[in-house]
């Protein structure tokens, strides 16, 4: 690309010294000025990395990993909690409520399972339902037991109907 006599990178031959070579993070681009076709270094956009030298594209950042800022030479990948499911992003999505994604570099974010809740966005983690509760995958909150039913351990994905000899005439019990 064109540089000037303090060797910063410019956009025009009337400003430029001489050609160096792009550095990663940038890339050598066409252009056609007044005084003809030349090539410039411009930095890679959010989203794009180059990491090495000399290159005349940028490439995507691979899904699970982003760069949100201008000419970076890497992507870094996605913190647990947040995900990318498509390549060349510029951040990554925090899990909404009822899902998580406990490691680094996610694509998806994974649901919650029968027996446990996430009520937060960017959860690493769900919870495990109480005793007298039961959740459906995906769920924000536990449900309290109907009358007649119970669950005899926390983390249940449903409730029991009570056993030979006992009852609950109230909700959330347990055995």
């Amino acid at each position: 690309g064109l540089h000037d006599f303090a060797q910063r990178f410019v956009t025009n031959r009337s400003e430029a010294v001489g050609c160096q070579w792009c550095p990663p993070g940038r890339f050598s681009e066409a252009i056609t000025g007044d005084d003809g076709r030349t090539r410039i270094c411009t930095e890679c956009p959010m989203g794009e990395h180059q990491p090495s030298p000399a290159q005349v594209e940028c490439l995507k950042c691979k899904a699970g990993a982003f760069t949100a800022t201008l000419g970076s030479p890497t992507c870094a990948l996605c913190p647990p909690g947040k995900a990318s499911p498509d390549p060349g992003s510029s951040e990554c999505q925090e899990c909404a409520a009822g899902a998580y994604q406990d490691a680094a570099g996610g694509t998806e974010c994974k649901a919650c399972a029968s027996g446990s809740f996430q009520d937060g966005q960017g959860a690493t983690a769900c919870g495990a339902c109480d005793k007298g509760t039961f959740s459906n995958p995906n769920a924000t909150t536990c449900e309290r037991c109907a009358a007649g039913t119970a669950t005899s351990k926390a983390g249940s994905a449903e409730c029991d109907r009570c056993n030979l000899g006992r009852y609950s005439d109230v909700g959330g019990a347990w055995n």
